[in-house]
């Protein structure tokens, strides 16, 4: 079990203090799935600019450690300001990645749970200029959300090939998540999931771009 006792997260705008009384406030709660807040426009969506032949950036949704010193290029473009972007300390981008983040969130993550990502840079193409203080992370661990008596899982036409969960299918189960914090559902891999812990952390800390799942 990570310790955090005592330890106190400092950034921009914030001072969260993650205590043992924290901790054992979300402990026995379900976990979120990570989604766009509401209010997020598709203008500020980031564009990759790397044409990806070779498919490279889907390693990102295998669940495993990646060569660190490779150059994934993740290079983006807003339809929008730098101003604009800087808002946000989960901007959402359109590869398998899924977002890239500010150095808050980063903090939070280093705090809590350092061990469960890595981190790769990123630029953002703004109309204004270049950000090139988010970043990416490749998400090493899988956790299966969904409960399994009662998810409904949208299959592709070979009935083998998970796409996604029919409406009304996402049902998270009764099971937190900790000591894990961060992780990709292990049915379907392209969504983030988080656990109590790091919601509140996030809540804490104002963090701007993204809401949480409860499940249907």
């Amino acid at each position: 079990m990570l310790e955090l006792s005592n330890i106190e997260i400092k950034g921009e705008s914030m001072n969260l203090k993650v205590t043992d009384e924290f901790i054992n406030i979300c402990q026995g709660v379900n976990p979120f799935k990570l989604i766009l807040s509401d209010g997020y426009r598709n203008a500020h969506i980031g564009t990759c600019l790397h044409n990806d032949p070779e498919n490279r950036l889907y390693d990102f949704m295998a669940v495993k450690p990646l060569n660190a010193t490779f150059d994934y290029q993740f290079r983006f473009e807003v339809d929008t300001t730098s101003k604009i972007i800087q808002r946000y300390d989960i901007v959402w981008v359109n590869t398998p990645n899924d977002i890239l983040l500010s150095q808050k969130v980063m903090q939070i993550l280093n705090k809590l749970c350092p061990e469960e990502f890595q981190v790769f840079s990123a630029t953002i193409e703004c109309k204004d200029g270049v950000l090139d203080t988010y970043k990416a992370i490749n998400i090493l661990n899988e956790f299966d959300v969904s409960d399994p008596e009662k998810r409904k899982i949208y299959y592709l036409t070979d009935n083998k090939t998970i796409c996604g969960y029919e409406r009304g299918g996402f049902i998270i189960r009764d099971q937190p998540m900790e000591p894990i914090h961060i992780a990709r559902d292990a049915k379907f891999h392209p969504s983030i999931i988080i656990s109590a812990t790091l919601k509140e952390a996030f809540e804490k800390a104002k963090v701007k771009g993204c809401d949480y799942w409860a499940g249907d």
